[in-house]
């Protein structure tokens, strides 16, 4: 006679049910939709607003664009202005090039 075979045992690691999956997964969701909700620190309006290493934009409309290479006929200090002046819908003479 044989032995009897077993059921296969369990793979080692987190045994987690179908409701405590749920469950875990409900609360990141609700986490990171609470996290993207809420104002980032508070801000107060006071600092200047950079969405990147590139573009500054101050309290009081003046956007700044950091442009790393000098002109040499490329458009850096006439067209690029145009160009961001026009997609954020400011006055061109707020822009500055540094």
């Amino acid at each position: 006679m044989s032995a009897p075979v077993s059921a296969p045992a369990k793979a080692k690691g987190l045994a987690v049910s179908r409701r405590e999956f749920i469950g875990i997964g409900l609360a990141a969701g609700t986490g990171l939709v609470v996290g993207f909700y809420l104002p980032h620190g508070f801000a107060t309006g006071k600092d200047a607003f950079a969405p990147n290493a590139y573009l500054r934009i101050a309290p009081d409309g003046k956007i700044t664009v950091m442009v790393a290479r000098s002109e040499i006929g490329q458009g850096v200090r006439t067209a690029l202005p145009m160009i961001l002046a026009e997609e954020l819908e400011a006055d061109w003479k707020q822009i500055e090039i540094e």
